[in-house]
């Protein structure tokens, strides 16, 4: 399937030049879980629910190409495979809620840069989850829909020169199940399918599955002949295979999961030969819903969903648990020059080195991300910026210093699990006395318990945290969703179960219980800065309370049956420049004026927002969950969604503005992105200017040193690092902030270690203002 990449270079070059003035956000985020790999001479392209990450075999540099500077509709790739026209297929899940049935599909990369896309508006595609892409030796393109039990699933023939398309699902084809994972072509030219259960709703079981060979002599459905069930079994019968390799001598290998309970076991590794299933047992932790690969050294390399990697060679099994212990693990891709990669389900992409696996340093900048999913962003009155993560323990990584990541004029620090007991932060509220108020966790008994998620409220004083929870001060709930401080130091904070008082000695608990509060579940909590009252956003409407008396609480109440709200479940609460209370909700947005409501949804819609931040020139960027970011300057609206920004999702979790031109915002589970704007709105031909640098090394080729000599344009952060020609580090030599002007830096051909390397081909690589620059020099001995 693979073709020289000369091909892939020319459209990856074409594509970058037709879509440059799209858009050109800085974007940060985490490689998550990689999905597919597509193999050239000279790159890997590994695709993720958020971008494609290209490899140089070479050198090791990585780019991030997504749908602003790659001409794809949507960024979620769940495919890749190429015909023999040198076409790249691009196979896409989307969102049809988010993005509508014209996005996504399939997008067609043709060798001279134009593309064909195929989605559900223009096509008879039957899905939004492509699963994989093959072609067969009569031009036929097979198709098949992953995790889908309904007519939408199962598995589609199209011709591209009759544009005729076919569907097979399990009431028209020998499938037993429409729930199809992947697809291999085998060396003999024959498709096969590997299956996987569907999920009956009304019997609450799965059934189904195996692997199924796409004959066009006639079908044939393998299930029962892989794993027999024993005498009398009388439980629902259910085989995983999620995908299937092939050896240098035609057997077929794969990986059953599922409820079968075979005489022989029924989970492992299957060989088929053409006639007959050969089961091969493997060893604890191999046990749970594998992905196959082979090396051309007939090597089988296994992923285990839970723990770890396995090699099975010569009938002995090496097992690699170390690396991965608590992790959930992707899948496993093997190169042709077998390299062995592996992707762990949100947490990072890890390559095999010296019989260890070891994570490949992924990132273009220096942000300390280890999860896509924000929550809120906050800017101090000096334009310090403040990010709280949203990461969950079920990802397979442990972000324990970074759950809230701060950027103060460009220099990244971060603090996490270790500081607050938690992994998540909900809301960041700055104070002008320089302290930071913290809410974190979330209310999940089960969550809690296992991981030792307290949640609560952590505030930043002096450099120092101070951390209230249910063990340090006696916090009521499991974590807090918002905080806030009033006049006093007084602390409040609000709950997915009520909301919470803490005098600076115990903690007064209010719910709906014990309170006027119509719903316990609390949204926002917000003082109006030299006031003593408290405005409180909850799923019932928004309360506003004086605290100046904490024995003698006067609360009012605006409910949609006693004011102009016209829901009651209320998302956010904002304060603007001219202290105007806003209040987002599901159904739009009010401001607070004159002791009454306004709904401002003649002007930006009814939409449900999520949370909003106002730029020094007065106009609003609204975050919505739908519908993209709304900029809205009190007359006109621009919206920046999935088709105009670097936007995964139209559904915007967290959104800041610095004060200095700067908007910061992250989509859902879509990492952080930064852009320009202006007095006049985001210009898009200058929102990041990246500056390039003059660069090279004397003497090449070298012994036993060599100088590497570079000029910076404006002051910043630099790193140089050395790798060899598999692109493994071999040393860093510098990771510093640097002064405009010419620099330069003596590599004396040792590793980290001091060790001295031996001869061959290296290569320095600087990056600089999120560029990255390398050359290749030569160390003879």
């Amino acid at each position: 399937m693979c073709r020289k990449l000369v091909v892939l270079f020319v459209m990856v070059m074409t594509s970058l030049l037709l879509w440059s003035q799209v858009s050109n956000w800085a974007g940060y985020t985490y490689p998550y879980n990689m999905l597919c790999m597509h193999e050239s001479d000279d790159t890997l392209l590994f695709g993720s629910p958020l971008s494609m990450l290209s490899i140089d075999k070479v050198t090791g540099e990585n780019v991030t190409l997504n749908s602003t500077n790659y001409p794809i509709d949507t960024n979620y790739i769940n495919c890749i495979s190429e015909d023999d026209q040198g076409n790249i297929w691009f196979g896409h899940v989307h969102d049809l809620f988010f993005g509508g049935e014209n996005c996504g599909g399939i997008t067609v990369m043709h060798p001279d840069g134009t593309t064909t896309n195929y989605n559900m508006a223009n096509s008879e595609i039957r899905g939004h989850l492509i699963s994989d892409i093959e072609f067969d030796d009569n031009g036929l393109v097979w198709i098949s829909y992953g995790y889908r039990s309904d007519e939408m699933g199962g598995i589609s023939s199209f011709d591209p020169d009759t544009n005729q398309w076919q569907h097979y699902n399990k009431s028209n084809s020998a499938l037993n199940a429409n729930s199809v994972m992947s697809l291999l072509k085998d060396s003999n030219g024959i498709i096969w399918a590997a299956v996987g259960p569907d999920y009956d709703e009304q019997l609450y079981t799965s059934t189904g599955g195996g692997i199924c060979k796409l004959d066009s002599a006639g079908w044939e459905m393998f299930d029962d002949e892989i794993c027999p069930p024993p005498a009398g079994y009388t439980e629902n019968e259910e085989w995983d295979v999620m995908n299937i390799a092939e050896d240098s001598q035609g057997n077929l290998w794969f990986g059953l999961g599922g409820n079968v309970a075979c005489d022989t076991g029924s989970y492992g590794l299957y060989k088929y030969d053409g006639n007959s299933f050969v089961f091969y047992q493997a060893p604890s932790p191999l046990d749970f819903y594998w992905f196959v690969s082979v090396t051309s050294d007939d090597k089988i390399w296994v992923s285990s969903y839970i723990n770890a990697v396995g090699c099975f060679s010569e009938g002995s099994w090496e097992v690699y648990s170390d690396e991965f212990y608590g992790c959930f693990i992707q899948k496993i891709f093997t190169t042709s020059e077998n390299e062995v990669w592996v992707s762990k389900y949100s947490g990072g992409l890890y390559y095999l080195q010296n019989g260890s696996f070891v994570e490949y340093e992924y990132s273009d900048d220096d942000c300390p991300i280890t999860y896509n999913s924000f929550w809120d962003i906050a800017a101090t009155d000096q334009g310090e910026m403040y990010f709280g993560t949203g990461w969950y323990p079920f990802g397979g990584t442990n972000p324990a210093e970074n759950a809230l990541i701060s950027n103060t004029y460009g220099s990244w620090d971060s603090w996490g699990y270790d500081t607050f007991q938690t992994y998540l932060v909900n809301d960041i509220k700055p104070k002008s006395n320089g302290n930071i108020y913290v809410a974190t966790g979330v209310d999940n008994d089960q969550a809690c318990s296992i991981y030792n998620m307290y949640g609560g409220v952590a505030i930043k004083e002096n450099g120092s945290w101070t951390i209230h929870n249910t063990y340090t001060s006696g916090y009521p709930f499991l974590s807090a969703q918002c905080v806030d401080v009033d006049l006093n130091g007084n602390i409040w904070a609000g709950s997915l179960n009520g909301l919470a008082m803490y005098d600076g000695f115990s903690w007064t608990e209010y719910t709906h219980d014990n309170s006027p509060l119509y719903s316990s579940w609390i949204t926002d909590v917000m003082f109006v800065p030299g006031t003593s009252l408290l405005w409180i956003s909850t799923g019932a409407g928004v309360f506003r309370v004086d605290v100046s008396d904490i024995n003698n609480l006067q609360w009012e109440s605006f409910l949609p049956n006693n004011s102009n709200l016209t829901t009651g479940l209320l998302t956010s609460l904002f304060l603007d420049s001219n202290n105007t209370i806003w209040a987002g909700s599901e159904v739009g947005l009010f401001s607070f004026e004159n002791e009454e409501w306004i709904s401002h949804n003649s002007q930006i819609g009814e939409i449900a927002i999520t949370k909003m931040t106002e730029d020094e020139y007065g106009r609003f960027w609204i975050g919505t969950n739908g519908n993209g970011v709304i900029m809205w300057d009190g007359d006109e609206t621009e919206v920046i969604d999935m088709e105009n920004s670097c936007l995964v999702s139209n559904l915007v979790t967290a959104i800041g503005t610095d004060g200095m031109g700067t908007l910061w915002l992250s989509s859902n589970n879509g990492g952080l992105y930064s852009c320009q704007y202006s007095a006049t709105g985001i210009d898009h031909s200058q929102i990041v200017s990246h500056q390039q640098i003059e660069h090279n090394n004397y003497p090449n080729p070298f012994n036993p040193e060599t100088r590497i000599e570079f000029s910076l344009p404006t002051a910043g952060k630099v790193d140089v690092d050395i790798f060899n020609l598999k692109g493994q580090k071999v040393t860093s030599l510098l990771h510093s902030e640097l002064n405009t002007g010419n620099h330069q830096i003596l590599w004396n051909g040792t590793d980290e270690y001091g060790k001295a390397v031996s001869s061959g081909t290296y290569f320095y690589r600087i990056k600089f203002d999120h560029q990255t620059y390398s050359r290749k020099m030569v160390l003879l001995k």
